[in-house]
């Protein structure tokens, strides 16, 4: 079975970029979200106390998973930087070993 892996470089650094470009975003958007406050600005009289609970508490881990996602797709941007470069760095390497190879002026 023949199977390559190929990677544009260029694509994927465009991509990570892209990638925490859009979590920092998304984090905003929560930032924002957290601002606005909970339930309990509503001015309750007591007769919601049990659904405004349950909302706020709703709210809270909500805002805490997306806050979670907007971390991964942040770390994820880098990785696929990361990684690019590794793979760069590597078959530079390797092309340069290969040369070293063929140099036949020690003949």
């Amino acid at each position: 079975m023949d199977s390559e892996l190929r990677l544009v470089h260029g694509s994927l650094e465009t991509a990570s970029a892209h990638l925490r470009g859009d979590g920092t975003d998304y984090a905003a958007a929560l930032r924002r979200l957290r601002q606005r406050g909970d339930a309990a600005s509503w001015g309750d009289d007591g007769l919601l106390r049990p659904l405004v609970t349950a909302y706020s508490e709703c709210t809270a881990i909500a805002l805490a998973a997306y806050t979670h996602m907007s971390d991964l797709m942040g770390s994820t941007g880098d990785a696929l930087a990361l990684s690019s470069r590794r793979v760069s760095d590597v078959n530079e390497a390797t092309v340069q070993d290969i040369g070293d190879l063929t140099d036949t002026s020690w003949v």
